[in-house]
């Protein structure tokens, strides 16, 4: 995923991460149309039963993505002379945006970048980082989840310039 620096200024950012859930309902259902015509079409007797039962699976596969996946995160901070604020929102494929943070800029003191290195198959390796605010009695609040390192390396920097935070981390 990436996160797209929609809005950015001296005192504030606006970004967004999109999900990749459309792009995994679309792959359920096609590959569900392909396999059940496979079936539909084959002259053995359970055809309609393994059809029927490779329909229902995929279905419920689709339906628990779209419950447990939202389409897009979006977080605002700006600084503001009484302070200012740090939000993030959630949009959902079948209810409204949910607010998931909504912090005061007073109380945070650091915006941190967390790097991973996840292993797919034995020597395929690929790198991610999430971001992190930090308050000023050390809780940690995620801002993003797991992002290219690029998309990183450009939200973290405009965070702490709105935030006007020196922490390198």
């Amino acid at each position: 995923m990436r996160v797209v620096l929609t809005e950015e200024s001296h005192n504030h950012v606006d970004w967004e991460v999109k999900s990749a859930l459309v792009r995994i309902e679309l792959g359920i259902l096609v590959g569900t149309a392909i396999v059940c015509t496979v079936l539909f079409t084959s002259p053995g007797e359970l055809r309609w039963a393994v059809g029927g039962a490779v329909a229902a699976a995929s279905v419920a596969a689709m339906i628990v993505f779209a419950l447990t996946t939202p389409l897009s995160e979006n977080g605002h901070m700006e600084r503001l002379p009484d302070g200012g604020d740090l939000k993030r929102t959630q949009k959902w494929l079948f209810v409204r945006p949910r607010p998931s943070l909504d912090l005061a800029l007073a109380d945070l003191v650091a915006i941190e970048r967390e790097d991973m290195v996840f292993e797919d198959a034995a020597p395929v390796t690929y790198r991610v980082a999430r971001i992190w605010a930090v308050e000023a009695g050390g809780d940690r609040h995620l801002l993003t989840p797991w992002v290219a390192p690029e998309s990183a390396d450009a939200l973290a920097p405009a965070l702490r310039r709105a935030a006007r935070f020196s922490n390198p981390s």
